[in-house]
């Protein structure tokens, strides 16, 4: 937004603009979208989710509702997302400690071994745990 006004009123009248907007336009989130995003923030903050049925038990669902409520509000299955949150776990571990054995922490993120963690972090990040420790200890993180 262009304006005589300093930087910080075109910033509010931007803001106020977008929430009219999204009040006049955004219905209010039914019980289902309100379930969706608990589930959404019980995958990202509880390492302990590492099936569907967790979530699900969690949520106090069938398997499947916990399905149709991440494919239709989410765009991901909630293994996808499960997924998404180990592997960002276990690629923290591995930038945090590089030392870290990497058997160990697919046994701590859940993985029945390491070869499953590798084909997920192939899946995902198109490298294995390996590579990744590697490219990340090249560049270290800036202060």
């Amino acid at each position: 937004m262009t304006g005589s006004e300093d930087a910080s009123g075109r910033h509010l009248r931007a803001a106020e603009a977008f929430t009219s907007w999204f009040v006049e336009n955004v219905p209010t989130p039914d019980a289902e979208g309100l379930r969706a995003n608990m589930m959404a923030d019980l995958i990202d903050t509880d390492s302990t989710i590492v099936r569907l049925d967790d979530v699900a038990g969690r949520l106090g669902v069938s398997a499947r509702t916990a399905q149709r409520l991440a494919v239709r509000y989410v765009g991901l299955s909630p293994a996808a997302m499960i997924r998404r949150r180990r592997i960002q776990e276990a690629s923290e571990r591995l930038r945090n400690d590089p030392d870290s054995d990497i058997a160990t922490i697919a046994a701590d993120f859940g993985y029945s071994d390491q070869a499953h963690l590798a084909n997920d972090f192939r899946t995902v990040l198109g490298l294995t745990p390996g590579a990744y420790r590697n490219a990340s200890s090249d560049h270290p993180p800036l202060e």
